[in-house]
């Protein structure tokens, strides 16, 4: 292979990951970003609704436990809702 030939294959090929490499670095970036702005978005929404996690209890069986605050359940026992 002449060298000016293997040269322009090289540089072809710098430039194709070069443009890969920006390309993935964006998608992750922009992926970060939005993964960042829908939580916050998600947190301040179910903030406003003051939406309430209540363990539900029918029959001594558990209906619904939602845990998607994190709370120990031993914080939430004065709070559960018996349904008759």
């Amino acid at each position: 292979m002449r060298p000016i030939r293997f040269l322009f294959m090289l540089s072809l090929g710098f430039l194709l990951f070069f443009f890969a490499g920006r390309f993935l670095l964006f998608a992750f970036v922009a992926f970060v970003l939005f993964g960042l702005v829908f939580k916050a978005g998600r947190r301040i929404f179910y903030h406003r609704q003051r939406r309430q996690h209540n363990p539900v209890w029918k029959n001594d069986l558990l209906l619904e436990y939602p845990d998607g605050l994190g709370i120990k359940e031993e914080r939430r026992a004065h709070r559960i809702i018996v349904v008759e």
